[in-house]
């Protein structure tokens, strides 16, 4: 009875380092997709917000991967922690830029709890500037 004990006793201590295990590496890849996020917002705000190019054509993965050379891009598409492309929405609003990141996450379903969003507006910088 004393060995049946002792190895129940291992396999629920297993399995409880295994789902903390997991829970610590999701995490993890949460951080690293939110630091994407903010190095594709820096991207943005030094290149997009400095010139009148226009959204059609501007291509944030190229311009991420000039800044910032270790971000994932694969197929002209930024990556997130979980290797699935980041999308990424633009639209001109008057004097600024709104932008919206999204992430899947961990299941890759869009639209579920786990999905990572940032919604923000980037000013224009001839906008700043005194009059």
């Amino acid at each position: 009875m004393k060995k049946v004990f002792s190895i129940a006793s291992i396999l629920v201590l297993g399995f409880a380092a295994f789902f903390i295990f997991l829970k610590t590496q999701n995490q993890i890849k949460r951080t690293k997709t939110f630091d994407t996020f903010g190095q594709i917002l820096v991207t943005l705000d030094r290149t997009l917000g400095t010139n009148s190019q226009a959204l059609a054509i501007y291509d944030p993965a190229t311009e991420t991967k000039k800044i910032f050379p270790f971000v994932p891009v694969t197929n002209g598409q930024i990556l997130d922690a979980w290797n699935r492309p980041i999308k990424i929405k633009l639209a001109r609003i008057e004097n600024s830029t709104q932008v919206s990141l999204t992430s899947f996450g961990s299941d890759g379903i869009i639209g579920t709890k786990d999905d990572l969003i940032q919604n923000e507006i980037l000013l224009d910088q001839s906008s700043l500037k005194q009059k």
